[in-house]
């Protein structure tokens, strides 16, 4: 089915379950309006590496640069076209004459005007200098925006007050529309009406205003601050919720469509394909692609073990814990290497917050201040081999079944085998994840052994999707009980 608008449509109609059957005209131009921090650098450096010829209007004389786009559209013959747009920059396109799919990502209209300022205030922006002059506080710039300025300044234009009416004008005017909450599921779903091989999205372009996260959290605490955002944003927030309501409503019918198709690959598999290893495959994939969507903001690794290097934003296979903790309905987690804290908040994520259970140890104490104040988290200053510490780990959970322990300790055979083995056999949990599997030779034989007694029931996620675990160090998943 080719499609051209209506995609707001196609989202209340449930468009997952018939996504492979809906397509882009290849020989319509594509337009891509890049709404300013809703994540369309990394969306645009995808769509450019996949859409050639292309044209990008430069951001610093938008209608200059995109009045000489049109001019030579037909000589150029391309086929992606895009840029920071307004409303009023695209009616100049000659929508009557030339076929063409108008795509855009919106984010909260609150979260992306708080960081749209504060981006403007980094030397990202070159004129960051006299933009600071002239908004020295984020009110100032607030009052200076129009009201519903996503609404009635980049998607439809100042005349539109009524949400029915914004509601019905976005579906003949978009062929999509994607949500920066939902990246990579959106991603997912315009890759498909493009035939589009999907490998991911680098993300680019982060906001790195210095202490942006605290100045964010103090500005949600200022009720008169919050009080004037709701105000001047009341018709965008409403179209905002209603089209986060239709992505989660599709995320979950796709979660079902594939375990759907699961069930049914599983029924009619050769004999010799062991059914768990299907389930446990499809598992990492769905654990995964949950997980990209999920905002693991704060979620750190921290600094690297020379003590040099900072890694500064989550590492791959966080959004993998707190999609498999998310999918499988984990409550009860024992994580062994708590190092900085990155892991354990990030599987906090996935977990419902009034269940959740994590206890975890590391033999030093590594940024104390991190895991404080959170009473689903206990943390254990010890050896995990330690026969005091094993007697706190089985108390703290009464003697009863958990879901899953995560190993990140001491890379060696003896010492992994054993966190294995003695956990294993007293928590009875329903998953393991073991990191750098195969990151030395004592590793890869700790793993050689563990796949043997479990076959099919152990995969290595990096190779179930490498983006999990890029590199070589591998990353296991251990399915226990079904």
């Amino acid at each position: 089915m080719i499609i051209m608008k209506g995609f707001i449509e196609l989202l209340e109609s449930g468009l997952t379950e018939n996504l492979d059957q809906i397509r882009f005209d290849e020989k319509d131009l594509l337009i891509f309006q890049h709404i300013p921090k809703t994540g369309g650098v990394s969306l645009s450096e995808f769509l450019r590496a996949n859409l050639k010829p292309w044209y990008i209007v430069k951001w610093f004389d938008v209608s200059e640069s995109w009045r000489e786009c049109l001019s030579d559209l037909d000589n150029k013959g391309y086929k992606l076209v895009g840029g920071h747009l307004t409303y009023e920059h695209l009616q100049e396109f000659p929508w009557s004459q030339r076929k063409a799919n108008l795509i855009a990502f919106i984010r909260h209209p609150i979260e992306r005007i708080i960081s749209h300022y504060y981006y403007q205030l980094t030397p990202n922006n070159p004129p960051y200098e006299a933009f600071k002059e002239k908004y020295p506080s984020l009110e100032n710039y607030i009052q200076s925006l129009p009201n519903n300025c996503l609404t009635n300044y980049w998607l439809l234009d100042q005349k539109v007050s009524d949400f029915e009416e914004a509601i019905s004008l976005l579906n003949q005017r978009y062929s999509f529309i994607g949500l920066t909450e939902f990246s990579y599921f959106s991603t997912f779903i315009i890759s498909s009406f493009l035939s589009i091989d999907f490998d991911g999205l680098k993300h680019n372009n982060i906001n790195k205003f210095s202490n942006y996260k605290s100045l964010k959290s103090k500005i949600y605490s200022d009720k008169n601050l919050m009080s004037l955002l709701i105000s001047k944003n009341s018709l965008d927030l409403q179209i905002y919720n209603h089209i986060h309501r239709l992505y989660q409503s599709n995320m979950d019918m796709f979660i079902e469509h594939l375990n759907q198709e699961k069930k049914t690959t599983v029924s009619t598999a050769p004999s010799n394909i062991d059914n768990m290893s299907i389930n446990l495959i499809d598992s990492i994939k769905e654990a995964y692609l949950i997980g990209k969507e999920m905002n693991l903001n704060g979620c750190h690794y921290g600094l690297w073990h020379d003590g040099k290097k900072k890694l500064d934003k989550p590492m791959n296979y966080y959004y993998f814990l707190a999609g498999l903790c998310k999918t499988k309905q984990i409550v009860r987690v024992l994580e062994i290497g708590t190092y900085r804290g990155g892991s354990t908040l990030a599987m906090l994520q996935g977990i419902e917050i009034e269940k959740a259970d994590i206890l975890t140890i590391d033999i030093e104490l590594f940024e104390p201040n991190v895991l404080e104040n959170i009473p689903q988290i206990k943390r254990i200053i010890g050896d995990s081999l330690d026969s005091k510490v094993i007697s706190e780990v089985v108390n703290h959970f009464k003697g009863q079944k958990i879901d899953l322990i995560y190993i990140d300790g001491l890379h060696t055979y003896e010492s992994t085998i054993a966190y294995y083995g003695i956990y294993t056999m007293l928590l009875r949990p329903r998953f393991v994840v073991i990191d750098d599997i195969t990151l030395n030779e004592g590793m890869s034989r700790m793993w050689r052994d563990i796949k043997k007694t479990h076959d099919c029931n152990a995969l290595n996620a990096a190779k179930v999707d490498e983006r999990i675990r890029p590199g070589k160090a591998g990353f296991g998943v251990i399915q226990l009980d079904t």
